[in-house]
């Protein structure tokens, strides 16, 4: 990943505070992860996704559908590849945003035939340590499940609507960007970290929900 790659990400931020672009990671890499948590074993180790933070999180069908997995093997080759470039692209986003992001917490998410996850933003209210959202898609979801971007503050006009295609990025500010995933067709996964401001805590209760 060369350095214009990051400053094209660093520029759609600032224009839209959102970035997507098809074939970012290469499909090599998105396959090794795919092809991990896709194992029927790893698939029945996902937990239901639910809304909400620590006390208050409920499921709640009727706003969100899916399963998530939290990434944690560090030693996962394919995991341990895309963290070398999780870790550049935070220290781009800090140095051209001026920002403070400490560290980034992942999930995989996997959304099942009809799941779906209705216009949300990922940054809690009062509760602002998720500053920047990365969803990398894993495989191909030819039918529904496309992410639909809302303009920056905006819960009612569309900005793009983006096809999950096997390695396309998608980047955008936790607080400022409503989105949804619309009714699934075909199994979908993706893999969302979330960059934050906040130190690391070894027993951390707060759980960030997948896109």
């Amino acid at each position: 990943m060369n350095l214009e790659s990051f400053q094209n990400v660093n520029s759609c931020l600032e224009l839209g505070s959102w970035f997507a672009q098809e074939n970012f990671i290469s499909a090599e890499l998105c396959r090794k992860i795919y092809e991990e948590y896709s194992r029927e074993e790893r698939i029945r180790s996902f937990k239901e996704a639910s809304i909400g933070r620590n006390s208050t999180k409920i499921r709640d069908w009727t706003i969100r559908k899916s399963n998530i997995s939290w990434v944690e093997d560090s030693d996962f080759d394919g995991i341990r590849e895309f963290n070398l470039f999780l870790n550049r692209l935070m220290l781009s986003l800090n140095q051209h945003f001026f920002l403070s992001l400490k560290h980034f917490e992942s999930q995989v998410a996997y959304y099942a035939p009809n799941d779906f996850y209705k216009i949300h933003l990922d940054q809690f209210s009062r509760d602002n340590r998720r500053q920047v959202t990365c969803i990398l898609y894993l495989n191909d979801c030819p039918q529904g499940g496309e992410l639909v971007i809302y303009k920056r503050g905006s819960k009612n006009i569309i900005d793009k609507i983006i096809t999950p295609k096997r390695g396309t990025l998608v980047v955008f500010f936790s607080g400022h960007i409503y989105h949804e995933v619309r009714p699934v067709g075909s199994p979908r996964f993706s893999l969302t970290t979330w960059f934050r401001d906040d130190e690391p805590l070894v027993n951390d209760v707060f759980v960030p929900e997948a896109m």
